[in-house]
């Protein structure tokens, strides 16, 4: 499984692997979460207000379509990155 990239604001990239998790505090206001596999990228703005707390799942999921097929008959198996604000 390919591991996800991370990057909160213009803070250092966090390297994530398979069931891993961070904890990034930060200050109220406005934030941009990204995360990339480095074949796709997903981006999403949120945001947060003093004392609240707010967890996202990332994740690689299997791509679909005539493409990802011809890949996996190929022996390669293409992931797309998401993210899911779960609070």
């Amino acid at each position: 499984m390919r591991d996800l990239y991370l990057r909160l604001d213009d803070l250092p990239e966090e390297t994530l692997s398979y069931e891993d998790s961070v904890e990034i505090p930060l200050a109220p206001g406005e934030h941009r979460i990204s995360v990339t596999n480095r074949l796709g990228k997903q981006a999403m703005d949120f945001d947060i207000s003093e004392g609240e707390t707010i967890k996202f799942r990332v994740a690689n999921l299997t791509s679909k379509g005539p493409v990802a097929w011809l890949m996996m008959i190929t022996g390669t198996i293409p992931y797309r990155s998401t993210i899911e604000r779960l609070g």
